[in-house]
């Protein structure tokens, strides 16, 4: 990994963590068993789910991050300690497991900071600029912030992950990076179809259990139109 890189991307990264472990709500997840349950059980899964991925020209791996519905469930602060620990956990297993033929470790920040803060925030943002509407309903909710905002959460990963190798790669590593770009295609459109049939299932079955999901928003809102 270039040291540039390395470094942005692992302050970047640090800051991010940081801000969420001061800022998450401990209080409100351990005070409700059931959710707390079902946050360790997300961490869980997305690290087993991380394992299938496929790589391409044998330099990097694609696979679905999951982190939009991560957040939308859990709020930003969670998603991005809970994507840091099913990260932890994900390093640990393709290590017992032998999965790379090199050590993985040094990228753990850089991987953090790609793969869970940045959708994260993405789809946050998202979130976050669909609840301004004056007239909103549920499908703004599912297709507007489930399915654009977690296409939007992977564009913006590949551009930021372009435009550091284009600053700080050598010659080589950012021709087959920029060479291979086309693949990003095969990413977002599974990611946002996989975060928006997901978000459909809680938002419809059990709304209470999505944090940034309100009937009074989108539902009574749109009886209101």
């Amino acid at each position: 990994m270039p040291s540039g890189f390395g470094f942005i991307t692992g302050m970047l990264s640090s800051l991010g963590l940081l801000w969420a472990l001061w800022n998450a709500p401990w209080r409100e997840l351990f005070r409700v068993p059931h959710r707390q349950h079902l946050w360790y059980f997300a961490i869980i899964f997305l690290a087993l789910f991380w394992l299938l991925n496929v790589k391409v020209s044998g330099v990097f791996a694609l696979h679905p991050l999951f982190i939009a519905s991560l957040t939308l469930v859990f709020g930003w602060s969670l998603a991005v300690i809970g994507g840091a620990m099913a990260l932890l956990l994900w390093h640990l297993m393709a290590h017992v497991l032998s999965f790379y033929e090199i050590s993985l470790w040094a990228n753990f920040l850089a991987d953090h900071l790609l793969s869970v803060v940045i959708p994260a925030t993405v789809s946050f943002l998202v979130m976050r600029r669909v609840g301004t509407l004056k007239y909103k309903n549920i499908f703004h909710y599912i297709f507007g912030v489930s399915f654009f905002g977690s296409a939007a959460g992977i564009i913006t990963m590949c551009g930021f992950t372009l435009l550091l190798f284009y600053g700080f790669a050598a010659e080589t590593q950012w021709d087959v990076l920029y060479q291979n770009k086309i693949y990003v295609l095969f990413l977002v459109i599974p990611e946002a179809a996989i975060n928006g049939i997901v978000m459909t299932v809680f938002v419809v079955l059990t709304p209470d259990i999505v944090k940034t999901y309100d009937d009074r928003v989108y539902l009574d809102n749109a009886d209101a139109e």
